[in-house]
């Protein structure tokens, strides 16, 4: 896992070679020896994450280490589809050695994600960002997440929720009194929608089927958040992520330039879509 993650995100590439536009600036220690009993890796001299006193003598920018941890964990998730679950602070050290780049540890917790799971998601994150009702419920359908209501509205609010931008610690408090009044907010607008009582609010569950893969990145975003919190800083997800998520889907949603044969042999991903192309023909 180790070898597979440090390959993807271009940690062993000497000065000369060439790097991807989306190219990660973080350090994974080689693997000098294996077995099943014994895992030797390169030393690796750096400061902890919530060593604060260190951190700041050496003039580290907290700001700064925490993107590109996101920016890795953004490649790792959309272009490589195989991402480290489980990114707390002590999975993480900062360099000693200028330029301070973040060291990666400890990827016994992995997850592969297929595909198709890959590109739902990065539809899910895109769609999130530019609001566009249609493209998330399609990415919820493509990635197996049932739904018990039809009201992309409430829907739309939730998936903003999941990607909002993470605080300080000193913000926590006021943080969370935000999203719950936003979460109640969401659940009277289900309440009038259909026609619950107190007691059924108190058990509706919105979703009918979630699978897994879900799980495991929910959990990855709020470590993320935690990660933010201990370092004090700010990160604005939907516009490190974005880059990472856009370029999974650049090929699918490029306009064919040469002719028109895309209205009949591309996917549609909506009933939407279906009549408009239906309208177009």
């Amino acid at each position: 896992n180790t070898r597979t993650v440090a390959a993807n995100l271009g940690c062993k590439k000497s000065p000369g070679e060439s790097y991807s536009s989306n190219r990660v600036n973080v350090l994974i220690p080689e693997v000098i020896q294996s077995t099943k009993s014994v895992l030797i890796l390169e030393y690796m001299d750096g400061i902890r994450l919530n060593d604060t006193a260190s951190l700041d003598a050496f003039g580290i920018d907290k700001q700064n280490i925490v993107e590109e941890i996101t920016r890795a964990y953004a490649h790792q998730i959309y272009v490589d589809g195989f991402f480290n679950g489980d990114p707390h602070p002590g999975n993480f050290l900062v360099s000693k050695e200028a330029p301070h780049r973040p060291i990666l540890l400890d990827f016994g917790l992995t997850k592969k994600l297929s595909s198709s799971m890959k590109h739902a998601l990065a539809k899910m994150f895109l769609a999130s960002a530019e609001g566009d009702h249609v493209a998330l419920l399609s990415a919820f359908s493509e990635m197996g997440l049932r739904l018990r209501l039809d009201m992309p509205e409430q829907v739309m609010e939730i998936t903003s929720v999941f990607f909002r931008s993470s605080t300080p610690a000193t913000e926590a408090q006021q943080n969370l009194k935000s999203l719950a009044e936003q979460r109640e907010k969401n659940m009277k607008a289900i309440q009038e929608k259909l026609q619950l009582n107190q007691k059924e609010v108190k058990r509706f569950n919105p979703v009918d089927a979630f699978p897994g893969d879900i799980v495991i990145f929910g959990r990855v975003l709020n470590l993320l958040r935690g990660l933010s919190s201990t370092m004090n800083v700010r990160i604005v997800y939907m516009d490190i992520m974005k880059p990472f998520a856009e370029a999974v889907l650049g090929n699918i949603n490029k306009t064919p330039a040469a002719n028109a044969q895309w209205i009949y042999n591309t996917p549609v991903h909506s009933d939407v879509e279906a009549k408009l192309r239906r309208l177009l023909v």
